[in-house]
Parts: C-alpha cells; structure tokens; sequence
C-alpha cells in the first residue's frame, strides 16, 4: 500500500474510532491513559502496558524534544510467545489495541488458574505515579518524627499525596490475589505497605508510571493466541537533569513478566514492537545496530517535511532507537557461559543477544540481549506484511519471516553494526541495509525480541529497556547515526553502573508465597543472582 495511502487511512481510522468511542461508550470502560515527562521526553502508557499512542485521538505520543510537537514514535507495544507442554503455541501480542486487545488490566490470582474478575480489572484501570521529590519529602517527615524534630522541620505540618496513599503495594490475598505486587520499602518493618507509619513506594529515577496488565482478562481478539496465564508488571522511569549527557533525551522501561498459570513454556521470546514515525511517517527507514543491541529508525531522506497531523523535524534530522539493556535469564545449564570470541566489548560489556553475566566466574546469572529483530510493511505481503495470526507474530519473535522461512539473517538491515559477524558468520557478507536494499523510505514497523528460554508457573522475566533519541544538532561534527550510536554507548554504561543492580530496580517484593507455620515467607529477588532476600 502506498505510504500516503496509509496515513489517510490511519487519519480515517482516528475519526471512526472517536465516533465509535462517542456512540458505544457503554461497551467497555476505555484504557486509563497518563503522560509522563521527563529529560526533554513527553510519552505515554495506557493500563493495558500500550505505549505512546493517544488513544482518545489515536495520535502519537511520544514528544521529543517535548514542547515542539514533534513526535519519533505512533505506537508501542509488548509480545510474549512460547509452547506448553503438548507443544501448542500460547501467545500474548497486541499493537495498536484498535483491533482487539490482548491484555487486560490488573492482576492474576496464584491458585494456577490466573483469573481475575470484571471489579478487579475495573480497580486496576489506572496507571500509578511516584515521584523522587515526594519520596524525599515524605521520608524527611518520618525520619524528624523519629528524632523528635517535627516542630523545626515541618512547623506546617505535612500531608501524605495520595498517590503514595494509593500506591498498588497489596493484592486483595483473601480473594486469591498476590499480597505484594509494586514494591515499596517498609519503613516500620510490618511486612505491610502502611504509608501512614512511613512505608513508601519503591521505583527507579526521579519519577516514574507503572501500570500492572494480564492476558486473561478476556479472549485474545488481537493475535488470536491461546491464553498464557501472565501478569505484567511495567515501570515507565526518567531522570530529571537533562543536562547530564547519559541521559539525555532517553527513557527507560521496564517490564516484569510472571507466569500464574499452570504451564511451562519454552522456547519463550519478549518482544517489544515498535511502529516508528520519524515526524513525518511517510519517509522512515529503520535499521538494526546488533553490537548495541538496537532496533532504530531514522529518516530515508534529506528532509522529513509536513504531512498529515505533523509538522515534521525539518533538515535536523532526528533518529530514534529501542535498546534492550537486558533481557530475561538463560536457561540454567550450572555453567558460567563465556562470551564468543572477540565479542566482548569494553564499552557496553554486551554485544547483540549477549547482555549481562557472561564470563563473569558466576553460574547462571546470564543475561540474554537482542536475539533478533524483524521489520515488515503494512501490507498483505505473505512474507513481511502484517502477521494476521497466531503463528505469524511468533515466527516474527524468532526473527523469522511470516511464513516461518528466512530471507534474512536474524536481525532486520543490520548494516554495519556487526563488525564481529555474529549475524551471519560471513565476513564476506555485505552490509544489509534499506538503503542497499534499494528500498523508497516509507511506513515501517520493526520488532526487537530477546529469547528463547522457560518460564515455568510461578517464575518471573524482567527486561530492561531504553529508549533513545539522538538528533543532528546535538552533534554538528556528526551524522546523526553517529550520534545515536554514542548515546546508545552512555545508556548502556548508566545502566550497568546504577541500574543493574539497584535494590530499588527490583519490580517485586514479594514473589513467591509459601505458609509455614501460618507464616507468609517471601524470596527475592527470582531468580536471583548474588543475593536472595527472605522476609518472614
């Protein structure tokens, strides 16, 4: 289809959409949406884990330079897929959510038949917020209680914000719900979450937006999979000083995946899905960068100019990329997995589907990376159009084209990002790119998935993400590929030194539940790596 075909479409889909939302709003209760700003970044999430679309206007949303009305991204989402025991694929993906939906707000119960109720759905229709300097506050309070000094430090007393009142800490345990959901630190050492006495909630940067979402809250009306049995839990975060060059203009994500349900999965793959809108949509390429473990896109020509709902970035050319700092866990094999050869990279510690942990003189404490990615059209193509079922957007979680061959290698126009050849072990192989490709820019979608590995009832995956964006005018001297490349060096170096291992990194605090002597005892984190925490 041609792109400008598309986006009158995608305009055509907006209105219909706001009519049918105006006419049928008794249907079903819409997404609660909330923005989030942070380090010259404005963007979204929805309660069911969607991703910077407005969808009261189904229009982008994520603003970067925020202020400027321009936006990198239309819409994000998150994919999981894997087999059960008998071998039947069993999958969660959803894109824009205007289709159908896969995932459904709130919780699962632990009983392994992970069900959840319309009121519970309904209550966890919202998306919760922190904030550092809240935090602060409120633990300031606390601490002058404590040593006597409330009248000098707080002559005008001090009111707790609601959102640390509200912070989702406890499931509702009496109806089979989990007991700890959002973290939160436990001030007065009840094993509660009771803000009142100095419990507050638990979160990385400065400020943050989680939103916790399931796959059984309803049919799978997007992909068509067979339910899985999972609770998501997503932690949108930033920083607030954007003056500090590692953090400049990028956002963080989070995810933690638990299974409730009663199968093990294998051959599991994450993936994050990504349609790209670089200002105008009309004239995008994407790439893969596999040493940095990257899928990006960027403009396919000299000029992103006006086009239908944006104003476009003009001759400063901007790229945007998604990097997977860290996926979920290798598989135990009781081996400290070493890194190929000449693939260990001083700069990131990572390269491609290798992430954190290898060669580290520790056993199983592997990371995975960005296995693979997969870029298609918006097209009916039968080999990279939209997936319309199942097994299509599982073969496109493996890297694989939809009908399950490969024209490609595992990662999408690679380019020169490769140097050590992991991507096709030919050091005779050309460069793959759009441009060597002798495609016309147009409307792009690209998926980046980390995997394969099981996740057996009761476990948890967590994946780290960033989102980066680099522009020309941040570097003159440089192309901004260029650009992007160092600023996807900087993340990747901010998040192994503060992020990889920060206590308030760990999305859980509790997570496995056991009785013994009618007491709850709680491991964390799981798996977990140099450290196991009990609390009894």
């Amino acid at each position: 289809m041609n792109a400008y075909v598309w986006e009158i479409l995608k305009w055509m889909i907006r209105i219909t959409t706001l009519f049918l939302l105006a006419v049928s709003c008794t249907v079903s209760a819409q997404d609660a949406t909330e923005w989030f700003e942070a380090n010259r970044v404005r963007c979204m999430i929805n309660s069911t884990g969607g991703l910077f679309n407005d969808q009261d206007s189904w229009s982008p949303g994520f603003e970067v330079p925020a202020g400027e009305g321009v936006h990198t991204i239309y819409s994000a989402n998150f994919w999981v897929g894997g087999l059960d025991e008998q071998g039947v694929l069993r999958l969660a993906a959803e894109k824009y959510g205007a289709d159908g939906t896969d995932w459904y707000p709130g919780p699962l119960t632990t009983d392994g038949t992970a069900s959840t109720t319309a009121e519970v759905m309904d209550a966890y229709n919202r998306v919760w917020e922190a904030n550092r300097e809240g935090v602060n506050l409120h633990i300031s309070y606390f601490n002058a209680a404590l040593n006597g000094t409330l009248e000098e430090e707080f002559p005008n007393g001090y009111t707790i914000p609601d959102w640390i009142l509200e912070w989702p800490a406890h499931g509702d345990y009496t109806q089979g719900f989990p007991l700890y959901l959002a973290p939160f630190f436990d001030y007065n050492g009840d094993l509660g979450y009771t803000p009142l006495e100095g419990d507050y909630p638990l979160f990385c940067g400065d400020q943050c937006l989680y939103v916790i979402f399931n796959d059984r809250g309803g049919v799978h009306s997007e992909s068509g999979g067979e339910p899985i049995g999972l609770e998501v839990h997503a932690m949108l975060y930033g920083f607030s000083d954007p003056s500090d060059a590692m953090l400049y203009n990028t956002v963080f994500l989070k995810y933690g995946v638990i299974n409730r349900g009663i199968h093990t999965l294998s051959d599991t793959y994450l993936g994050f899905w990504n349609d790209f809108d670089i200002g105008s949509n009309v004239d995008d390429y994407v790439a893969t960068n596999v040493h940095r473990s990257s899928v990006l896109a960027y403009n396919g020509d000299e000029l992103d100019e006006p086009s239908f709902g944006s104003t476009g970035y003009g001759s400063d050319l901007p790229a945007q990329a998604l990097q997977v700092l860290a996926g979920p866990f290798a598989d135990a094999d009781g081996l400290d997995n070493a890194l190929p050869d000449d693939v260990y990279s001083a700069e990131t510690e990572s390269y491609g589907p290798f992430a954190l942990g290898y060669g580290d003189d520790l056993p199983d404490n592997e990371r995975l990376g960005l296995i693979a990615s997969r870029y298609y059209n918006n097209s009916m193509n039968p080999i990279n159009g939209e997936p319309t079922m199942p097994v299509h957007y599982y073969h496109y979680l493996q890297g694989l084209d939809l009908d399950g061959g490969s024209m490609f290698p595992s990662y999408s126009l690679y380019g020169s990002s490769d140097p050590l050849f992991i991507t096709t072990g030919d050091p005779n192989q050309e460069p793959l790119s759009e441009e060597s490709s002798g495609n016309p820019p147009g409307d792009r979608r690209i998926l980046g998935s980390s995997g394969p590995f099981t996740l057996s009832p009761g476990e948890i995956a967590e994946v780290d993400l960033a989102y980066v964006f680099a522009r020309e005018s941040d570097d003159p001297e440089e192309e901004v590929r260029a650009t992007l490349d160092s600023r996807l060096v900087q993340s990747k170096l901010f998040y192994n030194e503060y992020l990889a291992e920060c206590p308030e990194n760990q999305i859980f605090i509790g997570v496995n539940e056991a009785e013994a002597s009618n007491m709850d005892i709680n491991l964390f984190p799981n798996p977990a790596t140099d450290k196991l925490n009990v609390r009894m």
